[in-house]
């Protein structure tokens, strides 16, 4: 039960994250530290529709990571796919925004392989 809790509060956290990510995509305010334009691709601008498609991305990964965080504390499940599915997207975003977004990456990935170990652990075997 607890690490249900511990679980679901660290996804919830990291979805909020991605709401930084969004707003500043979007130009809707300024972060220390977390610049509006990714590096890749290179020349974007604000108020390049390019851009407000990568923010629209921050708010899907923080959707998902969200859902998720309910689904772990509802005992749903369909978390670890919607937990999956934010990583991959959060994981390319933050491939754009490497100089800045490192950390966030490696949570991704952890949460990937996570994901990954926990499937192949609860996969039945043939014998069973």
């Amino acid at each position: 039960m607890i690490w249900r809790v511990l679980f679901g509060a660290a996804l919830w956290l990291h979805g909020l994250v991605h709401l930084i990510g969004f707003a500043a995509a979007l130009g809707l305010g300024r972060f220390e530290g977390v610049p509006a334009t990714p590096a890749f691709p290179a020349g974007l601008t604000a108020g390049d529709p390019a851009l407000a498609v990568l923010g629209v991305g921050w708010a899907l990964a923080a959707m998902g990571f969200l859902a998720s965080a309910i689904g772990v504390a509802a005992g749903a499940s369909w978390w670890p796919r919607a937990a999956a599915a934010a990583a991959a997207v959060s994981l390319l975003l933050c491939l754009a925004w490497w100089s800045n977004t490192a950390a966030g990456a490696l949570i991704d990935t952890v949460i990937l392989v996570g994901l990954t170990v926990r499937a192949v652990a609860l996969k039945p075997t043939a014998a069973s």
